[in-house]
């Protein structure tokens, strides 16, 4: 699993998604959205990458389980921070016990980690539904996280869930602090 996990990891982190509100050299998250379906579909797990602006992309995924009743609701973000001043930022680099790369703290490395528990599950019985939205930006989070809600309402188990998204929860990064 660690080396799934590292190799995910990886290949999140090769594909660009500069934020393009944070940076001049950032193109929006659809190639990663799309890499992120990829996996889900993989598994045979529904799956969609919903186009929010331009480029700036969500995927969603849905694990049904046994108890519609029990849903655990994970969510992470695919946008990264600017390239600008970095020595190969498309690129891991392992230190010890340790990966370092644009991305990897905050977000990539939580989203890797959802992929892998989507591919444990698919395999195993799963006791409750999982809802997996992996969104494109952090900023005007619920412009963003709208979008989960509207995915699965398809599912009549969501009827039990409030889909309240509040507040601005946006922070800004730079790869400096």
């Amino acid at each position: 699993m660690q080396d799934q996990l590292i190799q995910t990891l990886t290949d999140l982190v090769r594909i660009n998604s500069v934020n393009p509100d944070l940076s001049n050299d950032g193109q929006g998250e659809r190639e990663i959205a799309e890499y992120v379906q990829g996996h889900f579909q993989g598994l045979g797990i529904p799956s969609n990458v919903h186009t929010v602006k331009g480029d700036r992309c969500n995927t969603t995924a849905f694990i049904i389980g046994d108890d519609p009743n029990r849903i655990l609701l994970m969510n992470g973000h695919l946008d990264t921070v600017g390239i600008e001043g970095m020595n190969k930022p498309f690129t891991i680099r392992k230190d010890g016990d340790k990966l370092y790369g644009r991305g990897t703290y905050d977000m990539l490395a939580g989203c890797a980690i959802q992929m892998g528990l989507a591919t444990y599950f698919s395999e195993k019985p799963l006791p409750h539904f999982i809802g997996i939205h992996i969104c494109g930006g952090r900023r005007k989070s619920q412009y963003w996280y709208g979008t989960f809600g509207q995915s699965f309402s398809y599912h009549p188990s969501h009827k039990t869930l409030p889909w309240n998204f509040h507040g601005a929860h946006g922070r800004g990064h730079r790869y400096q602090s």
